[in-house]
């Protein structure tokens, strides 16, 4: 977040609606937060302007060209959806999503192809830190304050498979 927070300051970067998009790994590990954010901006879309949405839906049926704030959330969650993310001012763009770490040699390959100029910046945190960072936001994201939690029910979010994965440098290296 430190990192993230110094470059976004920059004027030649330029980010996603999230600091975290999560679309290879929604693609190749299927996971499930990059269409997590998409159906929750898809939500705050229709709630906010929904005559825009359903003229949107007519001209899709009719060809034609809807508006584009609408197109710009409900297009497909594909690579043209992720390039066109970072459309715009900026020379490099931004993902902060560590889970990419984890992705498969296919998933490495498929970054490549969208994106043939990439500079990687990697960072291992400590693994205990990196754990306790994780239990953090689930509580947080899940509207808990860990500050009354128990131990037990830190300990069985401490010990699910992602978190223990994102902590297991040994294989993120390898």
């Amino acid at each position: 977040t430190w990192l993230y927070n110094r470059l976004a300051d920059h004027d030649e970067t330029r980010q996603g609606s999230h600091k975290e998009l999560h679309y290879f790994t929604s693609v190749h590990n299927g996971g499930l937060m990059g269409p997590t954010l998409k159906a929750n901006a898809m939500k705050r879309m229709l709630e906010r302007h929904p005559k825009r949405v359903a003229k949107y839906i007519q001209c899709q049926a009719t060809g034609e060209r809807g508006p584009r704030d609408v197109h710009r959330v409900f297009r497909p969650m594909n690579d043209n959806w992720y390039a066109g993310i970072f459309q715009g001012q900026g020379r490099y763009a931004m993902d902060f999503t560590p889970e990419y770490a984890q992705l498969p040699d296919a998933g490495h390959a498929h970054v490549r192809r969208v994106s043939e100029r990439q500079k990687v910046i990697f960072i291992m945190r400590e693994p205990l830190d990196r754990a306790l960072s994780a239990v953090r936001y689930v509580f947080k994201q899940g509207g808990l304050d860990i500050r009354t939690a128990s131990e037990a029910e830190m300990l069985a979010v401490a010990q699910k498979p992602v978190i223990v994965q994102l902590s297991q440098y040994d294989t993120t290296i390898a």
